[in-house]
């Protein structure tokens, strides 16, 4: 068993009241819960007045450049996203807030007529049809709020949808083979065994009931695991990362916010606390991390930021791809999470973390090869993403077990 590694830099989500900060970069496992691409059913609970963030999701920047946005739509093979539908509502938006913030400033005016006809002692009658006409003011202000509320709340529905940047050194059409390491020639002897011929050979696997997608390790196997989490874990340490100790579960807005859909998570029986929140179980994600900086101040001196976590993942058992622990709805992850001030810095750290991560599954001796990923495979916050890849002789194909992501 492999454990996971990933990377990625995110422009997270601007928070109210706290400072923003532009790059953020965060790992997340090759077992991660997969992101739709088309546009995500997201607004109930992201929008709501439960949630404290406040999604900057620069529709304007995006739109200011409709050829390439096109372009990236077209490479990602994406559908349903209407970019002439979301410019009109953009600019009906945009339309009701200048008529906001002009009536704001005929409010601030009428307001300072009062209180100078006040202190000038104007007649009650003069002071009283001003004031008339400041409530017919107050009242318009707050309809064209309502609107501009309600139209806001459209464009960002639809704005969800919309990709990332896409790099420039993300292949379109087809992987890109960056490196390849051993041979996939391995001359079967009579002790090659697939893990599912293991698992029914010796007591060092075993399955549940439910199917293989649950299953845990005994003896030799289970000190294995542990053996590789600790090896992933002490050298990106070394590294700098700080280790932490993340929760295994999320309130809802929280695991949206990080583009996961509720369906791809476990659902928490909670028939007693915090009503219209559910609570999703993921484990150890970059949901872990998101959880943890909703509510941090991080200003720019204490960049870059460093994070890991290390523990069990969860996920929904779904369709089985693969056969055995390949499609387990259980795995152990390492995650990593960096913020950076800018692209630059995260390009560079992307590079390090290829070459440390590709000479970590090195010294473990098996066949594998480093890719990037086209772009009709990047999820929508992904603008570039590498995978490193190990070659499974029992399925002779090459099967991901870490990527490293990009995102602005």
């Amino acid at each position: 068993m492999a454990t996971a590694l990933s990377y990625s830099r995110v422009r997270y989500q601007k928070l109210r009241n706290l400072s923003r900060f532009s790059k953020i970069l965060r790992l997340q496992s090759s077992r991660c819960c997969q992101e739709r691409d088309n546009l995500p059913e997201f607004g109930s609970s992201v929008l709501s007045e439960l949630s404290m963030i406040d999604p900057d999701l620069d529709v304007g920047k995006k739109l200011a450049n409709p050829i390439e946005l096109q372009k990236n739509i077209e490479a990602r093979g994406l559908e349903n996203i209407n970019i002439q539908k979301l410019a009109i509502k953009y600019g009906r938006m945009m339309k009701i807030k200048q008529e906001k913030d002009a009536l704001d400033q005929e409010r601030k005016m009428l307001n300072n007529r009062i209180q100078t006809m006040i202190k000038e002692k104007i007649q009650n009658e003069e002071i009283e049809n001003v004031k008339v006409k400041a409530r017919g003011l107050r009242e318009q202000h707050d309809t064209v709020v309502k609107s501009l509320q309600d139209v806001h709340h459209e464009v960002n529905l639809m704005a969800f949808g919309l990709p990332n940047t896409l790099s420039l050194q993300t292949p379109v059409d087809n992987e890109e083979v960056l490196e390849v390491f051993g041979s996939t020639e391995i001359k079967q002897k009579k002790d090659n065994f697939s893990h599912i011929e293991v698992a029914e050979k010796t007591d060092l696997i075993k399955f549940s009931s439910v199917g293989d997608q649950a299953f845990y390790f005994t003896g030799e196997a289970a000190e294995l695991q542990q053996h590789l989490l600790s090896y992933f874990s002490t050298r990106v340490v070394d590294q700098g990362f700080i280790p932490m100790k993340t929760p295994d579960f999320f309130k809802d807005f929280v695991i949206e916010g990080c583009g996961i859909h509720k369906e791809m998570t476990y659902l928490m029986h909670q028939p007693y606390v915090d009503q219209g929140i559910q609570y999703c179980v993921l484990g150890t994600s970059e949901a872990s991390f998101a959880a943890y900086l909703t509510k941090m101040n991080i200003s720019q001196k204490s960049l870059p930021l460093q994070l890991m976590s290390m523990g069990p993942s969860y996920s929904p058992m779904r369709k089985l791809l693969y056969p055995g622990l390949f499609s387990a709805a259980q795995t152990s992850k390492v995650n990593l999470l960096g913020v950076n001030s800018t692209s630059e810095e995260s390009y560079s750290t992307f590079t390090e973390l290829q070459q440390l991560i590709l000479e970590m599954y090195k010294q473990l001796e098996i066949p594998l090869r480093l890719i990037l990923v086209p772009a009709h495979k990047l999820k929508l916050s992904e603008e570039i993403r590498a995978e490193l890849q190990i070659w499974t002789p029992s399925l002779q194909e090459y099967l991901s077990v870490f990527m490293l992501t990009i995102c602005d």
